[in-house]
Parts: structure tokens; sequence; C-alpha cells
């Protein structure tokens, strides 16, 4: 059913779930264009905005050879046409300057390949 009014939703970029921003959206012509919750873009769920306030990085499992968003000097952008895999690991900032040879970026997530992320896991169990 069609309202005036919605409520705001962002899915996370980094688990891909939604969420509810507590932000109500107003069509301002009085018109009932809106469903009743409206998905306005990408963001951080509480959860993993708290990881990143704390000093955590995402990694993020994808396929390239599945991927539609093809990779330009070793680095995907955007969040559109990547393959996920369903990993997803989370370390700190300053000890993935430490153990990955390649520039850690300032946003809350980067991409990886799932042995990456094997790798971790057993060096974690030393």
């Amino acid at each position: 059913m069609k309202s005036y009014v919605s409520v705001e939703v962002k899915v996370c970029e980094i688990c891909g779930s939604e969420w509810e921003t507590n932000s109500i959206l107003l069509d301002k012509r009085l018109k009932e264009s809106m469903e009743s919750k409206t998905i306005t873009g990408y963001g951080l769920c509480p959860e993993h905005q708290k990881l990143h306030d704390e000093g955590y990085i995402a990694l993020i499992a994808v396929d390239e050879s599945r991927s539609t968003n093809k990779p330009k000097n070793n680095i995907i952008k955007g969040l559109d046409g990547i393959y996920r895999t369903g990993n997803i690991a989370f370390i700190k900032r300053e000890a993935a300057k430490k153990v990955f040879d390649c520039e850690i970026p300032s946003g809350p997530f980067m991409y990886c390949e799932d042995e990456v992320i094997n790798m971790l896991e057993k060096m974690q169990q030393q």
C-alpha cells in the first residue's frame, strides 16, 4: 500500500542486511508515492559501524571469476556486480597493515579471496 510517508532503510555494505535509520521520508506533494519502507542507499549497520569505530576493517571474500565488476589495477571498486562468497572476517586496521603487502583502504572494508580469510584463521589458531 502506497503512502506519502515512509521509513528510511539503509543496506549494510559489509553484511547486506537492511536496517531502519530512524528517519521518516515525506513526499512534499503529499502524493501516495512511497512504500512503507524505502531503501535510500548504503551504510554500515550498527554492529559493523561499532567494529569500524573500534579500528577494525572487514575482509569480504569475493569470487572474481563470478563477478561482473572486474578489478582494475588489482582493485575492485563499488558494490554492484561483486560476487560475495559469504566469508567475512574482521582484523584490526593496524594488524592488517603488518600482515598484508598492499595498501589498506581507509574505508570500512576491503575485498579479498577466500584463501586470505582461511590463512588468517590458520594464523589465529597457532
